[in-house]
């Protein structure tokens, strides 16, 4: 039997800590669909093609791992994607109070979906998108909290 898990996020930007994520369940999983969230009540830094744009410029070198835009529930997209598992990440106890009862209701819409929860690595649990928009919007040094490739983009 074939795992597949979808790894679900607006990855706006994609951080260190999601880059972990990603990798962790690359080498548990037969297949890894990123999931980018487009969702039109948030307003992003990045547009949904720029995102997909740079979270597959870092995964690619994961054979197993795939990124897909998509909008409405992440049960829907699972089930789209012929995936049983969505993977979050939990940082702190605040992540689990906010994830568990998604995690129920989406159970309760697909009763054949499970999701799982990955702890974050502790180098990566104060790390946020949020967090990291705000340290760019304010000029500080972004290395020790998103890909290479992704700084550039935020400095602009």
């Amino acid at each position: 039997m074939s795992s597949i898990v979808v790894y679900p996020g607006t990855f706006d930007p994609i951080t260190l800590g999601h880059v972990d994520l990603i990798a962790r369940a690359a080498s548990q999983f037969d297949q890894v669909v990123v999931g980018i969230g487009v969702n039109q009540q948030k307003a992003p830094l990045f547009s949904p093609e720029l995102r997909l744009q740079y979270v597959q410029q870092v995964v690619q070198e994961w054979r197993n791992v795939t990124v897909i835009s998509f909008s409405g529930l992440v049960v829907e997209f699972a089930e789209q994607q012929g995936a049983s598992l969505i993977l979050r990440g939990l940082r702190t106890a605040g992540d689990l109070d906010f994830e568990l009862p998604m995690a129920m209701m989406n159970r309760a819409m697909k009763p054949n979906i499970e999701t799982v929860f990955m702890p974050a690595d502790p180098a990566y649990s104060a790390i946020s998108s949020s967090l990291v928009r705000e340290i760019a919007r304010n000029g500080g040094d972004l290395s020790a909290f998103v890909p290479k490739g992704i700084i550039s983009a935020l400095k602009k």
